[in-house]
This record gives structure tokens, sequence and C-alpha cells, in this order.
């Protein structure tokens, strides 16, 4: 194949990434500045010369058949290197640049990475992020991510892994719940209150709450359960019930009094909050350089 034919290939697989990424030849032509014919082109040829069809055109949208997410797949990766190769050299001239795909605990993005996002995006114009936020535990190599933060304790997985604080936890309540149905004094008074447990999306299994050491679950008082980590916290202000919360997500309303920490000598700590990457993306310098702003930004929430 000629070198103009790589090239053709590379600009339809890039049309094909696109359409399927924004939704359409229109949005996708909108990011890449062409005309929406000429991408619907560029992805025709693809199929042509692979002679499959990849999308299902309709009216409203364009749905990947099955060879097309095969393609889909490693077009992303072959696109992503080469962006990465792109990235690596215009870090020898300057500033880090490209993008950086990130997966963060809901909860913890929300509630202490994002408020500091401005302060990176400042220091960094070049780099584009994209950022999920998901209770479930992504595959980093199969989805594609540069970076993810996890909690608790971390299986070997093959990721370059760094412990960045403990995953420390707070009992707490609202004043108006406690002014119902009393404050608990041992943890074992907790089978008698509504305890706000939270659900892990990815096992469906019921988050366990321990003190000291010693976990307990059958032994709390039935309460609502949610499967998103900022909902219990917002059923603990509404008077719902008692909660065990991350210490970063409660901090906020135990500071202006919208709960009231509860059991003080009780201590909880269930493993710790993780910097995880794939050793193939670690070296990348956009993403050393956003690995450094999450550690000093979960650092100063500690």
């Amino acid at each position: 194949m000629s070198a103009i034919s790589h090239l053709e290939s590379l600009s339809g697989l890039s049309a094909f990434v696109a359409t399927v990424e924004a939704g359409g030849f229109a949005p996708a032509a909108r990011r890449l500045g062409l005309s929406s014919s000429a991408v619907g082109k560029a992805v025709a040829r693809v199929e042509a010369r692979l002679g499959l069809r990849l999308l299902n055109r309709t009216t409203r949208q364009v749905v990947m058949t099955f060879e097309g997410e095969q393609l889909y797949a490693r077009a992303t990766r072959l696109i992503d290197d080469l962006r990465d190769m792109e990235s690596m050299m215009a870090a020898q001239r300057g500033a880090p640049v490209g993008r950086i795909r990130v997966s963060l605990p809901a909860t913890l993005g929300r509630m202490v990475v994002i408020p500091h996002l401005a302060e990176f995006v400042a220091c960094f114009p070049g780099i584009e992020l994209d950022i999920g936020l998901d209770d479930r535990k992504v595959d980093l190599v199969e989805g594609g991510y540069d970076l993810a933060v996890r909690t608790g304790m971390l299986e070997d997985s093959g990721l370059i892994a760094r412990r960045l604080a403990p995953h420390r936890f707070v009992l707490c309540a609202a004043p108006a719940y406690l002014a119902i149905r009393g404050e608990p004094l041992t943890p074992d008074d907790l089978a008698h209150h509504a305890c706000l447990r939270f659900r892990y999306p990815s096992t469906g299994q019921l988050e366990r709450w321990s003190f000291d050491g010693r976990e307990m679950d059958r032994e709390l008082g039935a309460g609502a359960v949610f499967n998103d980590g900022e909902a219990v916290v917002l059923a603990a202000q509404a008077g719902m019930g008692v909660a065990q919360l991350p210490d970063y997500a409660a901090a906020p309303a135990l500071a202006d009094g919208r709960l009231v920490a509860l059991l003080p000598d009780q201590h909880c700590e269930r493993g710790a909050l993780w910097l995880v990457r794939p050793s193939h993306r670690a070296s990348l310098p956009r993403v050393e350089a956003f690995a450094t702003f999450l550690a000093d930004t979960l650092h100063r929430a500690d």
C-alpha cells in the first residue's frame, strides 16, 4: 500500500471513530472541521476498502455493526498511539499536550477533584480531559484509560499503583434526625437506627460498615439503600437516617452543621485511595502531569 493510501486509511479511520463518538456524521464533521458529506464519504471508503458494513444508518442516528465494534476498538487504540507519539514529540518542545482519559469514583470526582480542575487546565491548556465518573471498576486497558483512582483494598492487577491516602470514614446524621431518634452511643445502638447504605454498582453488594476493625452488616438497622455515594450524603442531610460516609464526602456538611459526627472515639479506615495506571501509558508527560495533580489534590483533601 502506498504512503498516500496509508494516509487515506488513517483519515478514514479518524472519520469513523469521530462519527461513532459524536453519534452521527454532522456532529463528527463539526468536531473534525469538515463537511458532513466529506465525513460520510470517508467512512464509506473505509467500508468499501474492507468490504464490510461498519455502521447502520438511520435518519436519526448511526449504530455500529458487530464488525464496526471490532474495528472501533482497534482504531481508537491506533489513534491514541499516534496522539501519544505526537504528544511525546511536542513535550520535547514545551508543555505536555494531548488527550487524557481518566476514571474517578463518582463522589470523589464531584466533591474533591472537579472543583480543582480549573487549576490544572490553567497550567496545562494543551491537555484535553476526558473524565468518567463511575463507581464501577472499569478495565483501564480495554477502556483506553490513562489513569484511575480506586478505593479500598487494591487487587494485584498488573497496573502501576501508588497509594495516595487512607480511605477514612465518619459516622454522621442530620440534627433533625437526631432530635427525633436520639444519638447512638455505641456501634451496637445502630441496630435501632435507620442506617443509610451504599450498594456497589459493580457487584450489587452492600458496603459494610466497620468500627475499629469490627465489620458490621446484619447488626445495622434497616434504612434506604443507594447505588450512588452522593445520594447517601444527600439522604443523610435530609434526615433520613445515619450514614457512614467517606470523610471527604461528609466534610462540607459537617463544617456547616448540616451533619453531626457520631461516635467520635470509633475509627474506620477501609483500605486506601489509590492512583492506578497501565504501564504502557505511565511515562507520557501529560499522564504524569495529571497524576501529580491528582496526588496533590487528594493530599490537600486528606
